[in-house]
């Protein structure tokens, strides 16, 4: 884990890549081609290297590209990102793209200090990156207002927010929320602001 910054003319290719990588970008943009598709991300998205994967990168139109990167491995992870619908998804836009920065950094201090049980506590953290961006990818399969009530919860995590204020500004009465809610994201409104309060403070 770490910060990788590159400058024009940077650009990298890998051929059945031998590494399973999660690429946030911070500052700036890249061109990213993988396996035939070709992207543009910058601030505000998360690009994934597959392993076996053909993938190119190079800088976008600034020529300037700040982002942090995140190496994960192991024997369980092509099931969890089979699971978790991320083993076919390339690109993931953030909507908290600081609360990921945030584990990124987390898991980098972690490793750069190697207190006792770093490694745990890192693949804890890889572990709740991974969630984070399967329920970004599941969100952008959301209803609009659905999709808007999620970003409202999201935004609002340290306020005290209730069900009719979530109503009021997303247009829908409290049965089609929780309906919406059931259907789509299989709990509750409060369930769902609760769990994602506990994430936030993992």
């Amino acid at each position: 884990v770490g910060d990788d910054e590159w400058i024009e003319g940077c650009y990298r290719y890998r051929r059945n890549s031998d590494i399973f990588a999660v690429e946030n970008i911070v500052k700036g943009s890249l061109e990213f081609l993988q396996n035939g598709k070709k992207y543009s991300v910058g601030p505000g998205h998360v690009y994934l290297s597959h392993l076996g994967a053909d993938n190119d990168t190079s800088t976008g139109p600034e020529g300037y590209c700040l982002k942090k990167t995140m190496i994960i491995s192991g024997t369980l992870l092509p099931g969890i990102l089979a699971i978790t619908g991320l083993a076919n998804t390339d690109v993931v836009r953030l909507s908290r793209p600081e609360f990921v920065s945030g584990l990124m950094d987390k898991a980098y201090a972690e490793s750069r200090d190697k207190a006792v049980n770093f490694m745990q506590n890192c693949s804890a953290i890889s572990y709740h990156v991974i969630m984070e961006l399967s329920s970004e990818i599941n969100r952008s399969s959301h209803p609009p207002r659905l999709q808007l009530a999620l970003e409202i919860l999201n935004r609002k995590m340290n306020e005290n927010l209730s069900v009719s204020e979530i109503c009021e500004n997303t247009g829908m009465s409290s049965v089609t929320l929780h309906r919406l809610f059931k259907k789509h994201v299989g709990m509750s409104p409060i369930s769902y602001y609760i769990r994602q309060i506990g994430r936030a403070h993992v």
